[in-house]
């Protein structure tokens, strides 16, 4: 079993992820939440909301699948350009925190403890404007 665990580090210019509209480009979020995903291990994807306003202090999740488990990724707006904070906040309906609990308890897969407690610890990176 692979582990599951998503330390988002990103750390994107603002420009790519910001267009004309003061809209979030949620599909290119997208992508880099895929592709942080990719580079811990995981196989999977999350769909984000498709008309976001750029607002400093906004909040929106993005939810999906890792290694066949549900996953929500909250989105928190640090500016209104496009700069955003990523945080796991679920893994199959649990905190990070409370499916590693279940994990350490799972026998079979003590591995998955250990990676899903190192899940919840928050990114920044940039997301672009339409």
């Amino acid at each position: 079993m692979k582990k599951l665990t998503l330390v988002l580090a990103i750390v994107l210019a603002a420009a790519p992820l910001v267009g004309c509209k003061h809209k979030l480009k949620t599909d290119s979020l997208e992508g880099v939440i895929k592709t942080q995903l990719k580079k811990n291990g995981l196989d999977g994807s999350v769909t984000c909301p498709k008309d976001v306003e750029a607002k400093a202090g906004g909040t929106f999740d993005c939810s999906g699948k890792a290694n066949d488990k549900a996953i929500v990724v909250s989105v928190t707006q640090k500016d209104d350009k496009g700069n955003v904070t990523i945080v796991l906040k679920t893994i199959d309906g649990k905190t990070p925190g409370e499916y590693a609990a279940a994990a350490a308890a799972d026998t079979a897969h003590p591995e998955a403890a250990a990676a899903a407690a190192s899940a919840a610890a928050p990114s920044e990176g940039a997301a672009e404007e339409e």
